[in-house]
């Protein structure tokens, strides 16, 4: 994390309108999860929590900080969302499981129907099982009042292209 805060957090100078410092905020990647990942040959050690744990401190802000040794990548889910400008986004974890599916329907459930959501996340969902490198696939139902994303929460092997977010006219764009 120490390279990543000299070269982003630090040496990022990118400010709004105000000249104020413009925040950062960060969806882990592959080689955040493990080193090994999208690499062509093995590296060692395989995992290293390291990157993981910094992005979760430095975007969860914990009351107690975790470190490579303490970050549990099955519990420690980094997902979180924010309100810009009347977007909402939401910020998932490298691939999106039940647990993370359910927190963005609980999530969404609260952002009004006509809001734009932006979703991060590195891996977009499988298009079909089998060529997917997602290790879990969502089985649960989750309701939401926001149909154009509850369509994809509920259902893991459509892609969200697919579902088409209805034009300021109430019609949906063109194919």
């Amino acid at each position: 994390m120490a390279q990543f805060s000299i070269d982003y957090i630090n040496g990022l100078n990118l400010f709004d309108q105000s000249s104020n410092r413009a925040p950062l905020w960060l969806a882990p990647g592959n080689h955040d999860v493990s080193n090994a990942i999208g690499y062509y040959t093995p590296m060692v050690p395989t995992t290293d929590a390291t990157s993981m744990a910094g992005i979760y401190n430095f975007m969860l802000n914990p009351a107690v900080p975790l470190t490579a040794s303490t970050y549990n990548y099955a519990a420690d889910k980094i997902h979180y969302s924010k309100d810009l400008g009347g977007i909402h986004m939401a910020f998932l974890n490298m691939w999106p499981d039940s647990g993370e599916r359910a927190w963005l329907g609980n999530d969404l459930a609260a952002v009004n129907p006509r809001t734009p959501v932006l979703i991060f996340v590195h891996d977009p969902p499988p298009s079909t099982p089998s060529t997917s490198l997602t290790p879990t696939v969502c089985t649960t139902s989750i309701p939401s009042t926001n149909s154009r994303i509850s369509s994809w929460i509920n259902s893991p092997t459509a892609p969200p292209s697919t579902h088409r977010r209805p034009s300021s006219n109430g019609h949906s764009p063109p194919s």
